[in-house]
């Protein structure tokens, strides 16, 4: 039992990038390292992600991936409403988002339409989802022909409590400084 008496329940949503499938890190680690590069105006993380995944992936999957991994960040970019927050890549947690976006691919790729849907709307803190859906579908694609299969992500209210729980964290007492 950990020292302060709290346990992890086994359904809950995994904060720890340890914790996630092969596929899931390599998907996370392109996610902030393109946002990074995007928000930063720094071309070179995008080289960076290239190289990473043409040499894991092979030059036309990787190519595939990115496309459809841009075309996701645009529609998020552009549809959301209210900020998608992301880490940065040195953190070894994944934030309640990036867990959506996990969620949301791996949904997309075994074409289960409505937890999709569901995911991506959660993401876009209830904007139209039904962009994401598209490129989340390719992204997951991409992985499972590259031997990456994404692990079922729980949707239920009980993990999105303890996602929104987990928002609103920095949020609770605004009197003092973080």
């Amino acid at each position: 039992m950990p020292r302060d008496g709290l346990f992890r329940r086994p359904d809950a949503p995994s904060d720890s990038v340890c914790d996630l499938a092969a596929g899931e890190r390599l998907l996370l680690w392109s996610y902030r390292s393109w946002l990074e590069g995007l928000v930063a105006k720094q071309p070179k993380r995008h080289e960076q992600v290239w190289s990473g995944l043409s040499r894991e992936l092979g030059t036309e999957p990787a190519r595939r991936l990115l496309g459809a991994l841009s075309r996701l960040i645009y529609r998020c970019v552009r549809e959301a409403q209210g900020e998608i927050a992301y880490n940065p890549n040195c953190c070894r947690r994944v934030g309640p988002d990036e867990y959506r976006l996990l969620a949301l691919i791996a949904a997309a790729g075994r074409q289960e339409a409505a937890v999709a849907r569901d995911q991506a709307r959660r993401l876009l803190r209830g904007g139209p989802g039904e962009d994401l859906l598209s490129p989340a579908a390719e992204i997951a694609t991409v992985l499972s022909e590259a031997g990456y299969d994404l692990p079922r992500r729980p949707a239920d209210e009980r993990s999105e409590a303890i996602l929104r729980a987990v928002e609103a964290l920095p949020l609770l007492d605004r009197s003092r400084p973080n």
